[in-house]
């Protein structure tokens, strides 16, 4: 018997790594799935780029697209709706960190979260996994919403003192009562009711 123990610890590492390999070609695949790109799957697999080209072209039938990975937050910024994806996306990413899964898994199951939360899905998997690196960059910060008290990430020269959930929802309810509000085809839309506006200006009559 011990003859075949020590067999069998001489071959462990070679199995080991043969079974780290089979795990990322698997997250590898679940990426290509999920609409990765190549430099990402590459980054959180560590296969060789040649490995992920060749598994792309065999599970979508063609070629990986060519193009750039996200590398600044313009295309975050030019909505509230996603800007509230991406704070959707930050909070499961720390939710995600007490797994301990690896970056691949992680990511596979954040992005598999996040797509059964929302209606509409507004961030692809590449512009999801840029999200930490938002923060990780310095280029966003965490804030406290001045409504709600949830915390949600913006921009480090953000103006904004709500969340954009609440930024949202204040669109079409009193920012004071809470009242539906009737907006306006053209012109300044109202953030306040009539009623809270005329109790305002009997208060204030200059």
């Amino acid at each position: 018997m011990a003859p075949e123990k020590i067999e069998s610890s001489r071959h462990s590492p070679a199995r080991a790594s043969l079974l780290a390999r089979a795990l990322s070609i698997l997250d590898a695949v679940d990426l290509i799935r999920l609409g990765a790109r190549i430099p990402l799957i590459c980054k959180l697999t560590g296969l060789e780029h040649s490995t992920a080209k060749r598994l792309y072209r065999q599970i979508r039938g063609f070629h990986a697209p060519a193009g750039q990975a996200p590398f600044t937050d313009t295309w975050y910024l030019k909505s509230h709706q996603r800007m509230l994806h991406t704070t959707i996306i930050w909070r499961l990413f720390q939710a995600f960190e007490a797994t301990s899964k690896a970056a691949a898994r992680a990511l596979i199951d954040i992005y598999g979260s996040y797509s059964q939360m929302v209606q509409n899905v507004l961030l692809d998997v590449t512009r999801a996994a840029f999200v930490p690196q938002l923060l990780a960059q310095g280029l966003w910060l965490e804030y406290r919403c001045e409504y709600c008290s949830l915390s949600f990430i913006g921009p480090e020269n953000n103006v904004n003192k709500s969340c954009p959930a609440c930024h949202l929802y204040h669109r079409f309810r009193c920012r004071l009562c809470c009242a539906a509000i009737e907006q306006r085809s053209t012109g300044r839309n109202r953030d306040i009711c009539a009623s809270c506006s005329a109790r305002r200006k009997r208060r204030n009559p200059n």
